[in-house]
Protein backbone atom coordinates (compact mmCIF):
# COMPACT_ATOMS: atom_id res chain seq x y z
CA UNK A 1 0.00 0.00 0.00
CA UNK A 2 1.51 3.62 -1.05
CA UNK A 3 -0.04 6.53 0.82
CA UNK A 4 -0.06 10.26 -0.09
CA UNK A 5 -1.92 12.80 2.70
CA UNK A 6 -2.06 16.43 2.89
CA UNK A 7 -3.10 17.25 6.80
CA UNK A 8 -4.25 20.90 7.77
CA UNK A 9 -3.89 21.16 11.98
CA UNK A 10 -6.27 23.39 13.02
CA UNK A 11 -8.80 20.90 14.68
CA UNK A 12 -9.00 20.97 18.79
CA UNK A 13 -9.96 18.34 21.30
CA UNK A 14 -13.72 17.28 21.12
CA UNK A 15 -14.27 18.74 17.64
CA UNK A 16 -16.28 16.42 15.96
CA UNK A 17 -14.77 15.19 12.68
CA UNK A 18 -16.52 13.52 9.39
CA UNK A 19 -14.43 10.89 7.57
CA UNK A 20 -15.65 10.49 4.30
CA UNK A 21 -14.33 7.54 1.85
CA UNK A 22 -14.51 5.97 -1.25
CA UNK A 23 -12.71 3.41 -4.28
CA UNK A 24 -11.19 4.97 -6.97
CA UNK A 25 -10.34 2.46 -10.02
CA UNK A 26 -6.25 3.62 -10.66
CA UNK A 27 -4.89 0.74 -12.93
CA UNK A 28 -5.91 -2.65 -13.60
CA UNK A 29 -3.61 -4.26 -11.70
CA UNK A 30 -4.24 -1.45 -8.57
CA UNK A 31 -7.12 0.44 -7.00
CA UNK A 32 -7.20 3.72 -4.68
CA UNK A 33 -9.06 5.07 -1.77
CA UNK A 34 -9.41 8.60 -1.63
CA UNK A 35 -10.20 9.93 2.35
CA UNK A 36 -11.22 13.51 3.46
CA UNK A 37 -11.83 14.77 6.84
CA UNK A 38 -13.45 17.62 7.44
CA UNK A 39 -15.24 19.66 10.65
CA UNK A 40 -18.47 17.98 11.10
CA UNK A 41 -20.10 21.75 11.83
CA UNK A 42 -18.42 23.86 9.58
CA UNK A 43 -17.59 21.47 6.95
CA UNK A 44 -14.22 22.66 6.54
CA UNK A 45 -11.72 20.51 5.19
CA UNK A 46 -8.73 19.48 7.21
CA UNK A 47 -7.62 16.43 6.06
CA UNK A 48 -7.38 14.05 2.52
CA UNK A 49 -5.56 11.44 1.44
CA UNK A 50 -5.25 8.64 -1.18
CA UNK A 51 -4.06 5.26 -0.74
CA UNK A 52 -3.19 2.80 -3.33
CA UNK A 53 -3.45 -0.94 -3.09
CA UNK A 54 -2.39 -3.72 -5.20
CA UNK A 55 -3.31 -7.95 -4.79
CA UNK A 56 -0.59 -10.08 -5.07
CA UNK A 57 -0.65 -13.72 -5.41
CA UNK A 58 0.35 -15.52 -2.37
CA UNK A 59 1.79 -18.79 -4.38
CA UNK A 60 3.71 -16.81 -7.24
CA UNK A 61 4.39 -13.33 -5.11
CA UNK A 62 3.30 -11.42 -8.34
CA UNK A 63 0.65 -8.59 -8.81
CA UNK A 64 -2.42 -9.95 -10.22
CA UNK A 65 -5.29 -8.08 -11.38
CA UNK A 66 -8.04 -6.86 -8.95
CA UNK A 67 -10.73 -10.32 -8.99
CA UNK A 68 -13.73 -9.54 -10.32
CA UNK A 69 -15.71 -10.27 -7.23
CA UNK A 70 -14.00 -7.44 -5.65
CA UNK A 71 -13.78 -5.32 -8.31
CA UNK A 72 -17.59 -5.61 -8.03
CA UNK A 73 -17.61 -4.61 -4.76
CA UNK A 74 -15.62 -1.74 -5.44
CA UNK A 75 -17.48 -0.36 -8.10
CA UNK A 76 -20.60 -0.18 -5.98
CA UNK A 77 -18.90 2.84 -3.93
CA UNK A 78 -16.54 4.48 -6.84
CA UNK A 79 -18.64 7.72 -7.50
CA UNK A 80 -18.72 8.65 -11.58
CA UNK A 81 -17.35 10.66 -12.57
CA UNK A 82 -13.78 10.24 -10.61
CA UNK A 83 -12.85 12.20 -7.41
CA UNK A 84 -9.38 12.95 -6.79
CA UNK A 85 -8.60 14.40 -3.43
CA UNK A 86 -4.81 14.97 -4.06
CA UNK A 87 -2.37 15.43 -7.58
CA UNK A 88 -0.68 12.11 -7.91
CA UNK A 89 2.53 12.30 -10.11
CA UNK A 90 2.44 9.65 -12.49
CA UNK A 91 -0.94 8.33 -12.00
CA UNK A 92 -4.71 9.72 -11.06
CA UNK A 93 -6.38 13.18 -11.23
Amino acid sequence: MFTHHHHHPHNNRGDVVQLSSWFQEDTRLSAAREWRLTDAHTGKEFGRATSTWVVVNMETRRLTKVPPTMRVVMERFTPIPARYVLMVVGGGA
